[in-house]
């Protein structure tokens, strides 16, 4: 399936004339569900490793006063969470950035109530949660 350019309605990849609006459509015109996806791909991506990165540091200072596994379950699990979803908005775009939105819910959760926020996990969790904004709404906007 592509999009029309003009109108963005989603066209059969043999239609030449977009039947909602009358533009023409090229084979190169024509957006896939796939390039719409890419912005939630990549800020998932980036916010993910962030949001990893900054888990192991939060982790690491954390396991000094005694680690209840608190940081390790929501830092480091919901940043692999964002990973998959990032991952998965090329296939399963709604389930995809749904799961960044949860992951940058639990990096936030552990950020502001349990350790601490540090600078790379809110710079994770606000990539993965504009990610998954975006996700979502190109997933819904493209039906």
């Amino acid at each position: 399936m592509k999009f029309c350019d003009k109108c963005g309605k989603e066209v059969m990849d043999e239609t030449v004339v977009c039947p909602e609006c009358g533009a023409t459509i090229g084979k190169k015109l024509g957006k896939t569900k796939e390039t719409k996806c890419m912005p939630a791909f990549i800020l998932g991506l980036i916010g993910a490793i962030f949001g990893l990165f900054g888990g192991i540091c939060v982790t690491a200072c954390y396991s000094f006063g005694g680690n209840d596994g608190a940081p390790m379950f929501f830092m480091i699990g919901g940043s692999l969470i964002g990973l998959i979803g990032s991952c998965l908005c090329f296939k399963k775009a709604k389930f995809g950035s749904i799961l960044e939105i949860v992951a940058a819910v639990m990096i936030a959760y552990c950020a502001f109530t349990v350790t601490g926020a540090d600078i790379t996990s809110l710079v994770g969790m606000l990539l993965l949660g504009v990610g998954g904004a975006i996700g979502l709404v190109m997933s819904l906007s493209s039906k």
